[in-house]
């Protein structure tokens, strides 16, 4: 994982991107008519799909387009030949060679908000070609208010958190350090075994991952810490503490997530039958309350990776 390089989106001829493969996804598109997102658009734009040989085609406005981006703004002016010929004929038709057909479908849909936007429930393998796309053709401002709803979590495997930050990443997400907290909750110890796998991930700085690592690890070790205190505690008073609960996090320990370490100290404090005669002092119930108060404050200190949007943006047109 390297540091990001960002796609070059037009040729000399103006026509299609030149850049970063189009990932593999798992997602089927449908072949169907010319889709119309402005019925007085006059620029169509047309996609080879290689998953059904069947052209994808898109009729949209060039006043949105260039609105939205400046990728797109540039290859409709005066000093391409798109610009050129919609300037003449009054329309125009632009062939994309190297992006994802459905991912293109969602990214113009949002941007002419149309109604396909909000209904088509958006997996985590396609997500990342439409972010991918965002980022080609700098569209990240304009998306901006639909890239919170796209982020929301998926399940929590590997992959796919690790979709959701790359997507994250790459749509500049405002809530970028919230969605990165979310994640560092559900990921895995050896979760840099996994991620390297995702051919996208080349597109994520190095020092993003680096700092979400050394954040999950210090607090792993914190609540380490906390626990190993606690079974002390116990363990030193008159009282006979059934531990079994406890010595079984040695075990998993290194293979749980903040989340689920954290959910099983709140099921160990609510779900004791311990009971004697000082009720609510006992000293257990009492050493139950204060583990579960000191992890809540551990994971709810955990940080995300906070994105310098303006750095960001300066990066990309610097």
């Amino acid at each position: 994982m390297g540091k990001k390089r960002r796609a070059t989106a037009m040729t000399d001829g103006g026509n299609n991107a030149e850049g970063s493969k189009r990932p593999r996804t798992d997602h089927k598109c449908e072949a169907r008519e010319t889709m119309v997102l402005d019925p007085e658009g006059d620029v169509t734009i047309t996609i080879n799909c290689p998953q059904c040989d069947e052209p994808r085609s898109f009729q949209a406005s060039s006043q949105v387009l260039r609105l939205a981006s400046p990728v797109f703004s540039k290859m409709l002016g005066p000093n391409f030949r798109e610009g050129q010929q919609l300037q003449n004929d009054g329309r125009v038709t632009i062939t994309l060679h190297d992006d994802d057909p459905e991912a293109t479908k969602m990214i113009l849909c949002a941007l002419h908000h149309h109604p396909d936007t909000s209904k088509i429930s958006i997996s985590h393998e396609l997500l990342v070609p439409m972010a991918m796309f965002s980022d080609k053709y700098d569209c990240s401002r304009a998306l901006s208010p639909w890239v919170p709803h796209w982020c929301k979590m998926f399940s929590r495997s590997g992959l796919e958190i690790g979709s959701l930050l790359i997507a994250a990443y790459l749509f500049r997400a405002f809530n970028f350090d919230e969605i990165s907290k979310n994640i560092a909750m559900h990921m895995r110890p050896f979760f840099k075994t996994v991620w390297p796998t995702m051919e996208s991930m080349s597109l994520m700085p190095e020092h993003i991952i680096s700092e979400l690592d050394q954040n999950v690890t210090w607090a792993r070790e914190n609540l380490h810490q906390i626990l190993q205190g606690f079974q002390s505690e116990l363990q030193g008073t008159n009282g006979c503490y059934s531990m079994t609960q406890f010595n079984a996090l040695s075990g998993p320990f290194s293979s749980m997530t903040l989340a689920e370490l954290y959910a099983k100290i709140t099921r160990a404090s609510n779900s004791s039958k311990h009971r004697c005669a000082a009720d609510v002092s006992c000293p257990l119930r009492v050493a139950l309350r204060e583990l579960e108060d000191l992890a809540g404050r551990e994971v709810e200190s955990i940080r995300g990776v906070d994105l310098d949007l303006e750095d960001v943006y300066a990066e990309m047109h610097g």
